[in-house]
């Protein structure tokens, strides 16, 4: 038997009442093995006459003692629950639960209006045994999902590591070895709750117990502040949607990244055939259409390159005709696009990916005069621009006056903030980053930190490259598996704690942001007060991050205190409830 475990046998009995007693040599009768050491040990059994005590027959037989498990008492439960305090870390169940002073089987989560929140579960298997669990919530189906959270190995290291958060499959179940413990993962959405304490049940039962399930109350507090629906925060990275061929897989994916924050995608630019005197003839605008009227309303489109215009064969136009022409094409777009029911400042042209990689060289000044000609056919149609690596400051005031959406490497700013910031806020702002073997970053120092970053460098978005990229699931040492926020799925995307924490941020973000803006309207002493914890906060979490490097990321986690970083969260949601009216 494994430790903990009372030797059984089946025993056939002889004729008359008797009573059987097992005594394993050494231990105190009747003692279960919790206390022995592994190893082989002589067990008697004996049938004793009920009327007499006498014993009828003694056998003896050998029992191994499997010195695997650590035996947990056995108080009649088949499994415990407890909520680990601080869900992104690392999960060690044996310092958890050496360590842990959280309420066995409770579980509480505050959250805000319209918010996603992220809560971890130790179970424990309380028998001396294997045994396949069933988790439940009664009462909150709808807005409680159940994951595992397997090891994966990450490239660079070799170490296993958290990373990848499927659902629990059809059955909602977990296997569990004898006595083990294990991580599981809830999200809740309170979209659909409104303010206020909502109470349900989870249950977790052993499929092969007589116990019933446990039931564990969960209680969720939705606060009185509610995010907005359309976010200022703007969030991508460089989703290309047009190149998932499966409608299926397409649309999980488009609802992934939309309830993942994401309002930013990437579109394909389209065409036009025109006559040879310059005259429209026919527009190819498949799978641009097909995108934007499923995404409108809800996201910013970077528009591929520009317009493509398709002269008819072996018809060379002369230069005035070719300008003319390609200005009548912006200027159909626009019209094209305003006819989808998209406005003018919902897209933008993206014409080169990172500007000025090389400095000012001959692809930069091609870029420049590609965006002088668009703002020539419509001074008013949005370009945007990523600049890095050798896009300094001197390069870049060549384009300032024709860029209206940037989106800089954060490591070009860092090198010359005060020189680009000045370029770059004369239009909307964001950032990203590139950094590889994603997997090696912590979800809190990196995924949730970025829009922390944004807002202390007044910035109203960022994003990093890239949505999926790799396979993840198997090692390969042949492919590009640094790159990559989620997993690809037959079914769609399969989210990562990187994923989670990334739209923790962004949601920090409008908490913060509407915190400020109540606050500077406000005029009272609650409002100057509300505006000093917003700045406090901020420079409490964001502390450091002026030194962080590609490199310096792989090393160092850069990550505030988990509790201390909370405390000024939930001081803020408190500070929000006196400041902002729904």
């Amino acid at each position: 038997p494994a430790a903990g475990a009372y030797p059984r046998a089946r025993i056939v009995e002889p004729d008359g009442t008797v009573r059987v007693k097992i005594v394993p040599r050494g231990l105190a009768p009747e003692a279960t093995f919790e206390a022995a050491q592994a190893g082989a040990y002589q067990v008697s059994v004996r049938w004793i006459d009920a009327a007499t005590n006498k014993t009828l027959r003694e056998t003896h037989t050998q029992y191994r003692l499997a010195a695997a498990v650590k035996a947990v008492p056995d108080v009649g439960a088949d499994v415990e629950v407890r909520q680990i305090e601080n869900p992104w870390r690392i999960f060690d169940a044996e310092r958890f639960l050496r360590e842990s002073r959280a309420p066995v089987n409770a579980v509480s989560v505050k959250m805000l209006g319209n918010e996603y929140e992220s809560v971890a579960l130790a179970v424990t298997n309380r028998k001396a045994r294997p045994a396949t669990l069933r988790i439940e919530c009664k009462g909150c189906d709808q807005y409680v999902d159940f994951r595992e959270v397997p090891l994966v190995r990450v490239e660079t290291t070799g170490r296993p590591s958290e990373d990848v958060l499927p659902l629990l499959g059809e059955g909602q179940t977990i296997w569990l070895g004898p006595a083990e413990t294990r991580k599981v993962w809830l999200t809740l959405r309170s979209k659909d709750l409104a303010a206020g304490t909502h109470r349900a049940t989870i249950r977790l039962g052993d499929m092969l117990s007589v116990q019933p399930p446990l039931e564990v109350p969960l209680t969720v507090e939705v606060r009185r502040v509610r995010l907005p629906e359309q976010h200022v925060y703007r969030h991508g990275n460089w989703l290309y949607l047009a190149a998932i061929k499966d409608e299926a897989v397409r649309e999980a994916t488009i609802k992934d990244a939309l309830e993942h924050g994401t309002n930013v995608f990437n579109v394909p630019g389209v065409s036009v055939e025109v006559a040879s005197d310059g005259r429209i003839l026919k527009a190819n605008t498949e799978p641009h259409d097909t995108l934007v009227k499923r995404l409108r309303g809800r996201a910013f489109f970077m528009i591929g390159g520009s317009v493509g215009v398709v002269w008819p064969r072996d018809f060379k136009p002369a230069p005035a005709l070719d300008d003319k022409t390609y200005a009548e094409a912006i200027r159909w777009y626009v019209a094209h696009m305003r006819g989808l029911g998209v406005g003018d400042k919902e897209w933008a042209f993206y014409t080169m990916d990172e500007p000025g990689l090389m400095g000012r060289d001959s692809s930069f000044a091609n870029f420049v005069a590609g965006l002088k000609r668009i703002k020539a056919a419509d001074p008013h149609v949005q370009i945007y621009a990523n600049p890095a690596g050798g896009a300094r400051a001197e390069v870049l005031r060549e384009i300032e006056n024709l860029v209206d959406v940037w989106q800089p490497d954060l490591h070009l700013v860092r090198e010359q903030p005060e020189a680009l910031g000045a370029i770059f806020k004369k239009g909307q702002y964001w950032h990203y980053e590139a950094p590889g073997d994603q997997r090696n970053l912590d979800p809190l120092g990196y995924y949730r930190m970025k829009p922390w970053v944004a807002f202390q460098m007044g910035m109203t978005g960022g994003g990093y490259w890239v949505y999926s990229s790799s396979d993840y699931w198997f090692y390969d040492r042949y492919a590009n598996a640094g790159y990559g926020t989620v997993y690809p799925g037959a079914h769609g995307p399969v989210t990562t704690r990187r994923w989670e924490a990334s739209r923790d941020g962004i949601e920090d973000f409008e908490l913060l942001w509407m915190l400020r803006e109540a606050a500077a309207k406000d005029g009272t002493a609650a409002g100057r007060e509300a505006l000093r914890l917003v700045d406090e906060a901020v420079a409490f979490v964001t502390k450091g991050q002026d030194q962080v490097s590609d490199i310096s990321r792989q090393v160092r986690p850069y990550t505030p205190d988990f509790d201390k970083w909370m405390e000024y969260r939930e001081r803020l949601i408190q500070a929000a409830e006196r400041l902002v009216h729904e």
